[in-house]
């Protein structure tokens, strides 16, 4: 009997490709629950996968009749001698969407074989529609991954309304009101490295929020999530904290790492949501050079940090040198004038901070005075001051 070896192609019939990858686990799950030798053929008759390894790339012919014919094709000792590459056995079509796209076959005598036949048909097409739901699922997490980096680099060369075409086909509706919310962790060594575990943690950060389907999530680098998300947090500030915080907390837990979250302004149009990015990691860095504040941080909620992250490092430079003089050389007096400042020049209120005396504070005041050239009990130039220390935290 002659045995022609052929190229293994993959046809595409609709939207289903019956792949090698995807054969190979139709053979290796059947065979686990039948014990049965198994062959996958694809539309042109093509052993694609083999319980017999040695039989992959051949040709059979029943598998052909059974395409051509859509029907089962059962290959007796007799009629196998007559069939190119066949053994004895039954050859039955897989369908999807009521297309034949493959065949898969039972080798065996018939009579044994074939009160299996249509269990092994109907699990394997059951495969077959899970693999494309899985399938479906990953291109739209595709979609929504790379919409998320195009929006956040304001890369629209097709205009707005292209931009909005493609949520649409998304579900998301981008002619609303959005802003970028960015969550950062520290470096760790858990890592959500498989897709499964990616999937689910943007499905669980999406359900958080009132309307799920509106929102997109993406991991953008490796410790690094974006959310775009219609909801207007200073309209609902309790339900913002809630679900940030939560946020923090489910990114937290599953990194084994810190959390921080920052939120960029909301923008009227899609086309301008690379601003409230930006923004967001203006706020990302300001959050972790001042860890002692609240780990999430909305755009509205600072103005002296921000235009202190504006200041280039010459300008700083200079502030700081006429505001604090030699003071930096002084972590005691920094740190007295810090606590001063932050009590509202409270003399009582900075000594109990400090756990000091009284006249303790009065004689540092007065070196931070000699020190820097500037009084910290006078208004303007205390003001001034502030500002060089956010700029000496900033350097």
């Amino acid at each position: 009997m002659e045995v022609v070896k052929i190229k293994i192609q993959v046809v595409r019939l609709n939207v289903m490709i019956l792949t090698r990858s995807l054969a190979d686990n139709i053979v290796q799950k059947t065979k686990e629950l039948t014990a049965l030798h198994m062959n996958v053929m694809d539309a042109n008759g093509i052993i694609i996968s083999s319980s017999d390894h040695e039989r992959i790339g051949i040709f059979h012919e029943g598998a052909a009749k059974a395409i051509q014919n859509g029907v089962d094709q059962i290959i007796t000792e007799e009629i196998y001698q007559k069939m190119i590459g066949t053994k004895p056995g039954i050859n039955m079509p897989i369908r999807f969407d009521d297309m034949v796209i493959g065949v898969i076959g039972i080798t065996g005598d018939p009579d044994q074989v074939q009160p299996f036949g249509k269990a092994v048909q109907m699990m394997t097409e059951l495969m077959l529609q899970q693999a494309f739901l899985s399938e479906q699922v990953g291109n739209e997490e595709k979609a929504r991954d790379f919409l998320v980096q195009d929006l956040i680099a304001g890369q629209n060369d097709r205009g707005l309304d292209a931009v909005i075409a493609r949520g649409q086909l998304l579900g998301v509706d981008l002619t609303l009101p959005r802003s970028a919310w960015v969550i950062q962790t520290e470096n760790s060594d858990k890592q959500t490295e498989t897709l499964e575990i990616h999937r689910s943690l943007v499905r669980k950060i999406s359900n958080l929020f009132p309307n799920p389907r509106q929102i997109l999530c993406s991991r953008v680098q490796r410790n690094r999530w974006v959310i775009i998300t219609e909801m207007q947090p200073l309209t609902d500030r309790s339900r913002f904290e809630s679900i940030s915080n939560q946020i923090r907390k489910l990114i937290s837990e599953r990194m084994s790492t810190k959390a921080y979250l920052t939120v960029g302004r909301q923008v009227p149009g899609a086309d301008a949501l690379h601003v409230s990015y930006k923004e967001a990691l203006t706020l990302l860095k300001i959050n972790r050079l001042f860890p002692e504040n609240a780990a999430v941080k909305h755009f509205y909620d600072l103005g002296l940090e921000l235009m202190c992250a504006e200041v280039n490092a010459s300008t700083r430079a200079h502030i700081i040198d006429r505001s604090l003089g030699a003071l930096p050389d002084f972590p005691d007096l920094m740190e007295t004038l810090n606590a001063f400042l932050n009590c509202s020049l409270n003399i009582a209120s900075a000594a109990k901070m400090l756990c000091v005396h009284r006249n303790t504070l009065l004689y540092r005041l007065d070196r931070i005075k000699e020190i820097s050239g500037n009084n910290p009990r006078n208004f303007d130039q205390a003001a001034q001051m502030h500002v060089a220390l956010l700029l000496v935290r900033m350097k």
